[in-house]
């Protein structure tokens, strides 16, 4: 009776690492809780918008969409037709440079909104597509504020992003963190795993990078490339499988004993 109860455990702990190395399927989107990277979410798509126009009451904003080309090393996240498609808007101009310049500059942003949309009927790429608020919203993030200090000393605070322009690459680099706040995937993402400059924590992190839109275009109009990191959490029914398989060990142990 002992070995077959010590042999139930160890099937049960067996069945959770394969359960753990399964990939999670939420709200249509497929990926790999386990993956090296935990939650690696990359787009080679994304389009950026700054407002320059002085006389707007956006003036300085940042917006954007774009769509979401692989997930922890999968290309085939989403089923054949579908896609995820992201919006971004609200990042305000706080600090630094008013807006990005050629020759070197520096902008610190306050406030943000990011959305992440499952579209299971895509009909193309484009900005209308990608903004289609009819979607199923999969992802909701609003920027986290972090309290840093400036490259000329000064603090600041509330910062969700910070915007350099290079001359050596020749593009616009956005760095930030965000929260999750809502959408079908908000429990698996809700982690607060990523530490900040204050030594606050966030959920996922992001990086992109831009460049002249059109091999020439405007800073102001650019295309370029994206990255989210963070950490996602298994299944409910993963960890209780675990918790099963320990507990009948623990069991035979104290038998043992």
């Amino acid at each position: 009776m002992k070995k077959f109860l010590c042999l139930i455990s160890l099937i049960l702990i067996l069945g959770f690492a394969g359960q753990a190395s399964a990939l999670n399927i939420i709200g249509g989107v497929t990926w790999d809780p386990n993956s090296d990277k935990d939650f690696l979410s990359t787009s080679a798509d994304i389009h950026q918008d700054i407002d320059g126009d002085i006389n707007s009451a956006t003036f300085g904003q940042v917006s954007g969409w774009g769509f979401v080309t692989e997930m922890n090393g999968l290309t085939d996240f989403v089923a054949p037709g579908a896609q995820l498609e992201i919006v971004f808007e609200g990042y305000e101009q706080a600090y630094g440079d008013l807006l990005p310049s050629i020759t070197g500059s520096t902008s610190y942003y306050t406030g943000g909104l990011v959305n992440i949309y499952y579209d299971g009927s895509s009909t193309g790429s484009d900005e209308a597509e990608a903004t289609d608020m009819g979607d199923n919203l999969w992802l909701s993030l609003a920027a986290h504020g972090s309290d840093i200090v400036a490259n000329d000393g000064t603090s600041l605070q509330g910062i969700t992003l910070v915007g350099v322009f290079s001359t050596l690459f020749q593009s616009l680099q956005g760095v930030g963190n965000l929260d999750v706040v809502g959408g079908v995937a908000a429990n698996y993402f809700n982690t607060n795993t990523i530490e900040t400059p204050d030594g606050s924590f966030a959920d996922l992190n992001f990086v992109t990078a831009f460049g002249l839109a059109g091999g020439g275009g405007s800073i102001l109009n650019a295309d370029g490339v994206g990255t989210f990191t963070g950490d996602s959490v298994p299944e409910p029914a993963t960890m209780l499988l675990f918790g099963i398989g320990l507990l009948g060990l623990a069991g035979m142990g104290r038998r043992k004993a």
